[in-house]
């Protein structure tokens, strides 16, 4: 039976293309903390040397790219105050560094960085209702009468319903 890929279902990205990356990094965790290197090796099914080899190897010229490359996310992420997606960070330092990375990588140093841009707030946006009709100002604010029931007053609002063309009075 063959399955479909589900969207966001993919494996973490990490800047080293080490196989055991974690691994060596347990060991020497808890070889920090006074454990044997070869007893962890062992229960790890790493071998020593594999694990001294790592500690002492160079970085590759791709690992100290991606490195490169996530200082100055991180740099233009503060200096404009994280509006940047990955597409317009990708136009900033293909620009001013003079290269060409392409969107896909940036956008997946990114992610392993955690970084987004923060998205402004769409303004509202009203229109000013003009009322359909009104009557001049008869009473020019003067509400003393000289007898009862000489001047009456009232006040119409409408209210429209929502999902409804009927209105309320």
């Amino acid at each position: 039976m063959k399955y479909s890929k589900k969207r966001g279902v993919s494996k973490k990205y990490t800047l080293s293309k080490v196989r055991n990356e974690s691994s060596y990094k347990t060991v020497k965790y808890y070889s920090e903390k006074g454990y044997k290197v070869s007893i962890i090796c062992n229960v790890l099914g790493i071998s020593r040397s594999a694990y001294y080899k790592h500690r002492n190897r160079e970085k590759s010229i791709k690992e100290k790219n991606d490195e490169l490359v996530c200082t100055l996310i991180k740099e233009y992420h503060s200096t404009f105050d994280g509006i940047l997606g990955y597409r317009r960070m990708t136009m900033f330092i293909n620009r001013l560094n003079h290269k060409s990375y392409s969107k896909g990588y940036i956008h997946r140093l990114m992610k392993f960085l955690g970084i987004k841009a923060r998205i402004r707030l769409k303004k509202v946006s009203r229109k000013i209702v003009e009322p359909n009709y009104t009557k001049d100002n008869v009473l020019a604010r003067n509400f003393k009468a000289e007898k009862p029931n000489e001047k009456w007053l009232t006040d119409v609002t409408e209210f429209s319903i929502p999902n409804d063309s009927r209105k309320l009075f």
